[in-house]
């Protein structure tokens, strides 16, 4: 069953940004700066989600 997807998601994970192996991994290295740019903001969000829903 050539057609049958193969998960190695937990077997090879994803190689870190920036080493050899990543080079064709642009859309991780994407998500992760999203992640990191939206990370100082989160906190924040969730507590005037918070009061938002209380009050």
């Amino acid at each position: 069953m050539t057609s049958e997807i193969h998960c190695t998601q937990f077997t090879e994970p994803y190689p870190e940004p920036g080493a050899d192996g990543a080079a064709n991994y642009a859309l991780p290295v994407i998500i992760m700066a999203i992640v990191q740019a939206y990370r100082p903001f989160h906190s924040f969000l969730l507590l005037f989600l918070l009061l938002f829903a209380f009050f």
